[in-house]
């Protein structure tokens, strides 16, 4: 079974429903909480797109509570679930990646600690998906040999 890693901007659709979201609940009804990570960040950027939708009036306060509880219990209080942190090796690695793919910081940190994970010893030859909307996060990651999938 692929390891799904999940970018923000196509987590975001699981809770804050918009074009690619069935897309993204097929993918949650066929892989197990074990083969999902994310990062810290992703997690918090998530978060972030529920309030902003709240707050321009998009998404009503029960909903938006909702989606947040959702997220939590999914995620954070799911030990199944995979949490990785880009730390300094990622944002430095990154760096790299920008110049290669045209990308800003946080998605070449993001992707520098998805290949760091993908390629440690631990999970040495499964399939990695990155899943995500971000075009040009997807190219690069693409090039850099990720499987990928756009949810729209």
């Amino acid at each position: 079974m692929p390891i799904i890693l999940w970018d923000a901007s196509a987590l975001a659709k699981r809770y804050y429903p918009e074009v690619g979201t069935d897309s993204v609940d097929i993918v949650f009804a066929e892989v197990l909480p074990s083969n999902m990570v994310i990062t810290f960040g992703g997690y918090a950027e998530i978060y972030s797109i529920i309030l902003r939708a709240r707050n321009r009036g998009d998404f009503a306060a029960d909903a938006a509570a909702e989606a947040k509880s959702s997220l939590r219990m999914e995620f954070l209080e799911n030990d199944d679930v995979e949490l990785i942190l880009a730390d300094e090796h990622d944002i430095l690695s990154g760096i790299e990646l920008m110049e290669r793919h045209n990308l800003n910081s946080s998605d070449a940190s993001i992707l520098a600690a998805y290949l760091r994970y993908s390629r440690s010893v631990l999970h040495h030859g499964g399939q990695f998906i990155l899943v995500a909307t971000d075009r040009r996060l997807l190219r690069a990651a693409s090039a850099e040999r990720l499987s990928c999938l756009d949810p729209e």
